[in-house]
């Protein structure tokens, strides 16, 4: 929370006690009823100990000054509860280890009457996202969550951003998944999903790679593309890169954050590794 919302949620927590509850307290207090009539006994019993570590007796009569600072801490106090328990329910976004799968992608090629049927294994990058709130009851939804992946060379510095990256199990422009008779268009909304707060996990695709070694981010709209492949997000297979993903949704304030290194040029093809072991030794060759 913001300094400014803690000051402004302090304000309304401290009048959140209600007229009826600050017109009793000030009566109590004026004519000594109530809780305030047990000062008398209170100064009585700890006054020795007061005057001991003060050096002068306690007032005979109940200050504003005490009467002040306990509705001081009463607000506080439920400022905090109330902060807490906010904090308790909110959107906690857990990622997995970033993971590689290879499926057979097929797509159509209009040339003439008869279609073009291409086929190549592509392999396809991903991690796993779960909503884990802290409390299990009320825990938040994170709302049309949506993602960017910003892929970092770390010998040259350059930088590509692929936004709205592909959540595997929202819709898809594919004719078998939708009852029409007119291609399907990548809808907007479909970059959107919504994370149940139940721990569940949602992939999320975030890169391609085909056969021939060509490497991709992968957007999501890209899937209308022949072979998905988008030449604006077309990776370094030289290098090693840092990829960021960034989730942001209506109540993650700020966005959820995960990083790793992403390397194509290790005799294993494709390579992850986290990034506090590998920043330090890869950026340092950059320099170079």
């Amino acid at each position: 929370m913001r300094p400014t919302s803690y000051i402004i949620g302090f304000v309304r927590v401290l009048f959140g006690i209600g007229l009826w509850g600050l017109v009793a307290l000030l009566i109590a207090a004026a004519f000594g009823i109530g809780w305030a009539f047990d000062y008398i006994p209170v100064r009585a019993a700890i006054n020795p100990t007061y005057k001991a570590w003060v050096g002068a007796d306690m007032p005979h009569t109940l200050p504003w000054l005490f009467i002040g600072a306990a509705f001081v801490l009463i607000a506080l106090f439920r400022l905090v509860h109330r902060h807490v328990m906010w904090e308790a329910i909110l959107p906690r976004l857990k990622f997995s280890e970033p993971q590689v799968v290879w499926t057979n992608l097929q797509w159509a090629e209009d040339r003439g009457p008869t279609p073009i049927i291409h086929s190549s294994m592509i392999a396809i990058g991903y991690v796993e996202i779960s909503n884990k709130p802290r409390s299990i009851v009320g825990g938040l939804a994170a709302e049309g969550a949506w993602v960017t992946a910003k892929f970092t060379n770390l010998r040259t510095k350059k930088i590509k951003e692929v936004r709205f990256c592909r959540w595997t199990d929202n819709p898809k422009p594919r004719s078998d998944e939708h009852t029409t008779t007119l291609p399907v268009r990548y809808k907007w909304d479909w970059n959107l999903r919504t994370l149940a707060p139940n721990g569940v996990p949602n992939r999320l695709d975030f890169f391609i790679r085909h056969l021939s070694g060509d490497a991709y981010g992968f957007q999501a709209s890209s899937q209308e593309n022949a072979g998905w492949i988008n030449e604006n997000h077309r990776l370094w297979n030289d290098a090693p890169i840092q990829v960021d993903l960034f989730i942001e949704a209506g109540n993650l304030d700020p966005p959820a954050k995960h990083s790793f290194i992403l390397d194509f040029s290790t005799p294993a093809g494709i390579e992850f590794r986290p990034i506090r072991t590998a920043t330090w030794p890869l950026s340092r060759r950059a320099t170079n």
